[in-house]
């Protein structure tokens, strides 16, 4: 109980840094958006996803021998894509970036080890980085989601830090506008660099409109 405590006062006492809160919403971007580009790039949706994926093996884009019978499965194929835009959407929305951040949690763990047991080159590190990423995501949630894992006399009720930043309703729509470019961009438009080069722009956009009209102090 004593843990419990002390760790949820120290999460709330970073929660309450306004860069810190700043440096989540962004990361929720990052990851969430790499996830969409992802499901796309490597045609995990039903949407012609076929030729695209062969091309990606016929090409040795990836060093995974058994990657073909993912392809040739593609209810298990479109599936796997179908989650991850699902997570990436979530974490995207701000909103709901909690679910998002715990349904994301399972996909990149798996993803990881797969990358590792087959050693893919360079990919491992990527996904190593992603899996931190979410981590983090969780364990800047750990106040809300203790109660999942404590039972109700060990879980810790502290009064909500007021969001200054995190919270404002500026982020969701922020993030329905970059996951909608994403998503038309993956569609008619599938140049990753163009894809970087928006959502970047989005981004720097959305902050310094928030800066400008918004009441930090």
């Amino acid at each position: 109980m004593k843990l419990s405590s002390m760790l949820n006062r120290i999460i709330y006492t970073l929660r309450a840094q306004v860069f810190l809160q700043f440096f989540i919403v962004y990361l929720r971007y990052l990851i969430g958006g790499a996830f969409v580009i992802a499901v796309f790039g490597m045609g995990k949706l039903g949407l012609n996803s076929e030729l695209l994926a062969q091309e990606k093996i016929n090409n040795s884009l990836v060093n995974f021998p058994a990657f073909a019978s993912f392809v040739n499965a593609p209810i298990y194929w479109n599936f796997i894509g179908w989650s991850q835009l699902l997570a990436g959407c979530l974490l995207i929305t701000q909103r709901y970036a909690r679910i998002g951040a715990l349904l994301f949690l399972p996909i990149i763990t798996n993803i990881f080890v797969l990358t590792f047991a087959y050693q893919f080159k360079g990919t491992v590190y990527i996904t190593a980085l992603m899996l931190l990423a979410n981590l983090l995501l969780v364990a800047w949630e750990w106040p809300f989601l203790s109660g999942l894992f404590l039972s109700g006399q060990q879980a810790v009720n502290i009064n909500v830090v007021e969001s200054k930043v995190e919270h404002k309703a500026f982020w969701t729509y922020l993030g329905i506008l970059l996951f909608v470019f994403l998503v038309l961009s993956s569609l008619f438009i599938p140049n990753i660099l163009l894809q970087l080069a928006g959502a970047f722009f989005i981004g720097l956009a959305g902050f310094t409109v928030f800066l400008l009209f918004s009441k930090l102090r």
